[in-house]
């Protein structure tokens, strides 16, 4: 049995503008598998035929050395497909047929580029293919230039959110079936059908929507072919949203419907857009999405929990985007934080993230700047690259945080990284977390052995050194310090331990605040009397803040 070192292809993104400007931007980077990963034989190639048979786990080195020689691609039954399937066959000219309907595709998540550039592919078969999970399909089929006809009638694409350049300069290709899409959630369809110059046909069903889609340029660029069921006739002048739509004699559009389909939008997928200030919101049947912030926000931005009376749930792609503001406050009615969403995002003062979140998606704070941030999600719900890039004074990782995947911090700056965890499963690489200056964590946990190894400065929670005064942790003792020891006990809900505000006091405040004594000089709880006797020390009036009260 051959064992060999896997590298699986994830893309580790260089945005400077959201997921809107990506699809030729993304740069692939290798990431090491760890041992359980590693695979053997999962792949067969005959020299003789050029056929490339897969079965079982697949992993993008286990086929991207066939790319070259590989002339037809089948898998078998049992064949399974990873989560990353970006650019898994991506530069396979020579195959002329790809048939993925035996494989196991429920893990899949990523598509990026899956298939672009297989030059000659006359046919593909992806009828049985689960697409249930697909978040991103940015140029799945991108310059896939031999083909005629696709039949996606079979994708399940409610999770998906980009489909930038799906079909881009697929030139021969003429009709499309995407009868069964939703794409409720799919914020980018720029360039989705560009450069399709032969396609003539293209069905969709019910549950194509577009109310979310934020970017639409170009999206029907050069479709000089292109023909909706009542007849209208492609415009060059119509090459954005306003025509992706069904054929109505009282309302032209590109799209078709096959005979006996339905294209009336099921109620809840049906949503209205509300404007609040600063914010675009989404409000559906039963819940609503902050669908955008405007970039020229200024100061203190405040997410509503609920807009006309539906609870906010999501925060969609690209929606702080580019946004320089003070503060961002969301609600803990929030659960999803989609992909890109706070992508060059930069926060001066304070960031409360909701304590509900399960999912944060794909480069959801690429290139963002914040100053802390405290996660309880699941690392199984925060996805490829969701911090890379960041910059981030704190970071704080609870106790259910239980791994910290490849790729997650990939390339971020963080001053300090608190993992309360003991057990945290730590990818085993010096770059895990980017660059980090100081590691907090239980002594003789995962944390402290990970510090170790990398020569990162390490505090234990236990025994972290007491700086007397300094009720914020911020390593400075000043009027802020008696500022958050009033709050906290005039408001604890807001600003004590558990408190909801992002700058509440913390266990390590309340043991730097305790200045005050009580008999015998013991520790007597935060009281009133320590922010009295801070503001003392800092009027010279006592010389240090480790003696009894006078």
């Amino acid at each position: 049995m051959k064992i060999k070192k896997l590298t699986a292809l994830v893309m580790a993104f260089t945005v400077t503008c959201g997921v809107t400007q990506a699809v030729n931007n993304y740069s692939p980077v290798s990431f090491t598998a760890s041992a359980e990963e590693q695979i053997s034989e999962a792949v067969s190639f005959d020299e003789e035929t050029g056929t490339l048979t897969l079965r079982g786990d697949i992993y993008y080195s286990d086929v991207q050395e066939y790319k070259g020689k590989a002339k037809t691609v089948i898998a078998e039954e049992g064949t399974v497909l990873p989560e990353y399937c970006s650019e898994l066959f991506s530069g396979f000219k020579n195959a002329t047929k790809i048939d993925l309907s035996k494989a196991d595709a429920s893990k899949v998540k990523y598509m990026t580029h899956m298939f672009r550039s297989c030059s000659n592919m006359t046919s593909i078969d992806l009828s049985n293919f689960d697409t249930s999970n697909v978040v991103l399909m940015n140029g799945v089929f991108e310059s896939c230039d031999s083909l005629l006809s696709i039949d996606l009638s079979s994708f399940d694409t409610s999770k998906a959110e980009t489909m930038y350049g799906m079909f881009y300069m697929c030139y021969h290709l003429q009709s499309l079936d995407l009868s069964n899409f939703n794409t409720v959630n799919v914020s980018i369809m720029k360039d989705m059908f560009g450069g399709c110059s032969e396609l003539k046909t293209v069905y969709v069903g019910s549950k194509w929507v577009t109310d979310g889609v934020i970017d639409d340029s170009h999206m029907f660029e050069d479709c000089n072919a292109l023909t909706g069921g009542n007849g209208t006739k492609y415009d060059e002048k119509k090459i954005s949203i306003e025509y992706a739509h069904v054929d109505e004699a009282d309302n032209p559009g590109y799209f078709s419907v096959r005979e006996g389909g339905s294209y009336e939008t099921p109620a809840e997928l049906k949503s209205t857009i509300v404007k609040d200030g600063a914010l675009t919101y989404r409000v559906f049947e039963d819940h609503a999405e902050v669908l955008k912030c405007d970039e020229k926000a200024e100061g203190d931005i405040v997410i509503a929990d609920k807009v006309d009376g539906k609870p906010v749930t999501k925060i969609a792609v690209d929606a702080f985007l580019l946004c320089k503001v003070s503060s961002v406050v969301m609600p803990d009615t929030v659960k999803e934080i989609g992909t890109a969403a706070f992508s060059s995002c930069s926060i001066s003062e304070n960031f409360k993230i909701s304590k509900n979140l399960e999912r944060i998606g794909v480069e959801a704070f690429n290139w963002a700047s914040i100053p802390s941030l405290e996660l309880s999600v699941s690392s199984d719900d925060m996805e490829l690259a969701a911090f890379s890039n960041s910059n981030f004074e704190k970071i704080v990782l609870s106790d259910n945080v239980e791994k910290i995947k490849n790729g997650l911090f990939y390339n971020s700056a963080i001053r300090e990284l608190t993992i309360l965890n003991p057990d945290c499963d730590i990818y085993d690489s010096e770059k895990t977390f980017g660059s980090v200056h100081t590691i907090i964590g239980h002594r003789g946990s995962t944390a402290d052995a990970y510090a170790k190894k990398y020569g990162i400065l390490f505090y234990a929670l236990e025994d972290k050194p007491v700086v007397y005064g300094d009720a914020n942790d911020d390593g400075t003792v000043d009027m802020s310090d008696v500022v958050l020891i009033m709050q906290s006990l005039a408001n604890p809900n807001k600003y004590g331990i558990n408190g909801t505000d992002e700058n509440h006091i913390t266990d390590f405040g309340l043991k730097n605040a305790d200045v005050s004594r009580g008999e015998n000089n013991a520790p007597n709880g935060v009281t009133n009397d320590d922010a009295l006797l801070i503001q003392k020390y800092l009027l010279g009036q006592v010389s240090t803040l480790t003696v009894k009260m006078p």
